[in-house]
């Protein structure tokens, strides 16, 4: 083959792929730049969302009441530095950003990620249900427990406190268990 017929088909050979391959990156750039812009935006919702909820609960003053009723201490046991208002808030935020993730990654057309970031969203409805059995479980079994335990005293039965404690430790592992159940772990229990 001649040098100057040799030149132009490497050329062409090294260009053409090159050529390609920008061409697909400009195809690629606007859903790149909406998922970007989706993150971005999805994130400061969240964040948003985050402080608000977390503001609210607090100002309609929830963290006393559930501390009193010995919430901070099961976080502590779980060595968790968090109050209610708090954990919740960080609850909504991270569903907010998973929305926010399917999203971007539906419009860059990663299928794979899209079917596994669904079934996660498709999960956190049981992970909402399962937070709010546990802390009304953990308000009924303090109220049951108080009730009995105020009760029983009144009538001068001596172990009205063990009955009462009995009595809002069966509520708080019911209330466990239905949680666990909700979210398929243990459900054989």
């Amino acid at each position: 083959m001649p040098a100057e017929q040799f030149l132009p088909t490497i050329g062409e050979a090294v260009l053409t792929p090159l050529q390609e391959l920008w061409n697909r990156f400009l195809l690629f750039l606007p859903a790149l730049i909406g998922a970007i812009i989706i993150l971005i935006v999805g994130w400061i919702i969240a964040v948003g969302l985050e402080r608000i909820v977390a503001q609210i609960l607090k100002q309609i003053r929830l963290d006393p009441v559930l501390n009193r009723w010995g919430m901070k201490t099961l976080f502590k046991h779980a060595r968790v530095d968090l109050e209610t208002s708090d954990f919740i808030g960080a609850l909504i935020k991270w569903s907010v950003l998973l929305i926010t993730f399917l999203a971007a990654s539906d419009i860059l057309g990663l299928d794979r990620v899209t079917d596994f970031l669904n079934r996660i969203l498709l999960y956190v409805p049981n992970v909402f249900v399962a937070v709010g059995v546990l802390l009304l479980g953990f308000l009924v079994g303090h109220l049951v427990g108080t009730t009995v335990r105020g009760t029983l005293g009144a009538v001068r039965i001596r172990s009205a406190s063990t009955l009462g404690a009995t009595a809002k430790w069966a509520i708080f592992i019911f209330a466990i268990l239905i949680a666990l159940h909700q979210l398929g772990i243990a459900s054989t229990f």
